[in-house]
């Protein structure tokens, strides 16, 4: 399964992308880049543990989707379990799964890092059919053992249009 990850700096308006170079976060794009892929890994893989340590071990993780209750965990193995669970149950009835994010805005907050965007997960089934899932986030990195890390992930329910619209900065 491929894995297609958009953070791109073409479409960031001037004014954005000034704040973004003033703040030197133009170089650290890669180290920034890291926690994202680490976790697309894990779910192409079906790798919980890839996916969590993604997060630092305080990180908290909130989920606040459509016709869903509202769940929050709170430490690296509570998220882990979260993850674990779920990938457990597509490895069992044979699913693909992809993750594609869009980072529509980065802003540097002293220690910190906020990010806001987009990501659409890909689920490919036994019948080769996809069915597409949409959603937005807001995560807050910080450094954890000289990597950045997911501190604070909140995440809801989006949709294909707000996905296709939305600029990567």
């Amino acid at each position: 399964m491929s894995f297609f990850f958009v953070l791109g700096c073409s479409d960031k308006p001037k004014q954005h992308r000034e704040s973004l170079e003033t703040n030197g976060l133009e170089n650290m794009e890669h180290e920034l880049s890291e926690p994202y892929l680490n976790f697309s890994k894990g779910y192409e893989s079906f790798n919980s543990e890839m996916i969590s340590n993604a997060y630092t071990k305080d990180a908290i993780l909130i989920n606040v989707y459509n016709d869903s209750e509202p769940e929050s965990y709170r430490g690296r193995r509570k998220i882990n379990y979260f993850f674990s669970e779920n990938l457990e149950r597509a490895k069992t009835e044979n699913i693909n799964l992809k993750i594609t994010f869009k980072i529509s805005n980065r802003e540097a907050l002293k220690e910190t890092i906020l990010d806001n965007g987009f990501y659409k997960l890909e689920i490919l089934d036994q019948s080769k059919k996809t069915i597409e899932r949409y959603g937005k986030f807001s995560i807050v990195l910080k450094k954890e053992a000289d990597d950045w890390k997911f501190f604070v992930d909140t995440n809801a329910s989006s949709n294909k249009e707000e996905f296709q619209n939305a600029k990567s900065f």
